[in-house]
């Protein structure tokens, strides 16, 4: 397999909303049965995230520790590839973007 110096994940973070809430309060609360959200997908708590924990704080502070973890300078990647699932923020500028001006 070739291996190449220009390419490659050298480090990786995450960051998670401090909020925790349990899945059984949910189902309680919206009359959903606990034992099959736990059955089928095994969650029993989630985070959610408050009104400062935006998805470009979030990714942000993945990112810091994903170079921290790396042991490089912001200065060091050249791109930054931002996934995300649903959700309700929209934004003109892509996240990515904003990420590298955040950690420079």
């Amino acid at each position: 397999m070739p291996n190449s110096e220009l390419i490659g994940i050298k480090g990786s973070g995450a960051y998670f909303p401090k909020q925790v809430v349990e899945v059984k309060e949910l189902a309680h609360k919206h009359h959903l049965n606990y034992h099959t959200i736990l059955e089928d997908h095994g969650i029993k708590q989630i985070r959610v995230a408050n009104s400062q924990e935006t998805e470009l704080f979030m990714a942000t502070k993945a990112v810091e520790e994903a170079l921290s973890d790396a042991k490089v300078k912001p200065g060091d990647i050249d791109v930054i590839i931002f996934c995300k699932g649903i959700t309700r923020q929209k934004t003109a500028r892509p996240i990515a973007i904003q990420i590298i001006e955040e950690i420079k």
